[in-house]
């Protein structure tokens, strides 16, 4: 067996950890987000929502790294439900801003709560350290990714 497929062979291989622990993290999150009737896309919208208040879907999109088909998706399914409202950019009239309708601030109180405690659920298993040793190491490794990601696309267009 050679250097490559050793590494490749091993659970360690961060090309397979992380996308399993997303999995991981993303099935125990879905019974909570089933509870309020969201889809993942729809949570990250509203969160988002939530935190910068009038924001346009695509800066929700370059945010959290989704494409603006599912955005705009998820934005279709929380303004119909009443839970974000369509406003014109002031900035450009073509687009519109997204923000928390009177009924999506309620629903964000009352499932915030509940998101916070699966959170700490699962960083329960971790020391306090852990915690932020590990949240320090996803950020850098974002930065990096949003790099190399950069690179790509202008290598791509040249």
């Amino acid at each position: 067996m050679n250097a490559f497929e050793e590494k490749f062979n091993n659970e360690e291989f961060l090309l397979y950890l992380l996308p399993s622990v997303a999995r991981k993290m993303s099935r125990t999150c879905d019974a909570v987000y089933t509870e309020f009737g969201l889809k993942i896309t729809e949570w990250r919208l509203l969160a988002q929502i939530s935190r910068f208040g009038s924001i346009s879907a695509k800066e929700i999109s370059e945010r959290i790294s989704l494409d603006q088909v599912s955005i705009s998706r998820a934005a279709y399914s929380c303004v119909k439900r009443g839970l974000i409202k369509e406003i014109p950019d002031a900035d450009d009239r073509r687009s519109k801003k997204l923000a928390l309708s009177k009924d999506g601030g309620s629903f964000i109180d009352r499932f915030l709560p509940r998101a916070c405690l699966l959170a700490e659920a699962m960083e329960s298993g971790l020391s306090a350290e852990e915690v932020a040793t590990l949240k320090t190491l996803l950020k850098k490794l974002d930065g990096h990714l949003k790099t190399m990601s950069q690179v790509a696309e202008a290598d791509a267009a040249a």
